[in-house]
């Protein structure tokens, strides 16, 4: 609770006590879903305006903001990284920079989109060069599932399996 309060205090954000309250009680003081909360209240952040405070006591009030996080951020997705996500989401594991490059048909220029979901928390990165990027947490997974369109689904498992079915292929 105290980690909330602190971070709605330093970005000036005006939030019911009451709802940071329910919001702690709710995460079960798992630090990584705390600091995800905490860095909403930034400047842009889905908490850091009065309409995001609103949205998230509703959010609350049905006992899903977790869920309305997820979906919040998804819908905040420029094109580029609408593309990618789910090529993303729907791989059993972290997959490479150049499979995405390859699968969304952005080329070189997917760098920006995997960084704005990077920074969103809805992927994570390790810049490893091989096979480094995936779903930054579990329970992300299921969300971006959940709030992801069927077709978008549909689409990244076609992708996916026609890469495969071209791996196949002797050349």
């Amino acid at each position: 609770l105290m980690m909330l309060a602190e971070a709605a205090n330093r970005w000036s954000v005006e939030i019911p006590l009451p709802d940071l309250v329910n919001l702690a009680e709710m995460v079960a003081g798992n630090p990584f879903r705390l600091s995800e909360l905490a860095e909403e209240f930034r400047t842009g952040g889905l908490l850091s305006e009065p309409q995001g405070c609103a949205e998230l006591a509703d959010a609350i009030a049905r006992r899903e903001p977790l869920h309305w996080l997820c979906q919040r951020r998804v819908q905040r997705r420029s094109p580029e990284a609408q593309r990618i996500l789910p090529l993303i989401g729907v791989a059993a594991s972290p997959v490479s920079l150049e499979q995405i490059n390859e699968l969304s048909g952005l080329g070189e220029h997917v760098d920006a989109p995997v960084s704005e979901l990077v920074q969103q928390r809805l992927i994570s990165d390790e810049a490893s060069g091989s096979e480094c990027i995936g779903i930054a947490h579990d329970r992300v997974s299921d969300g971006l599932i959940a709030v992801l369109a069927d077709e978008e689904i549909k689409q990244a498992h076609r992708l996916w399996a026609d890469r495969l079915l071209q791996q196949d292929q002797p050349h």
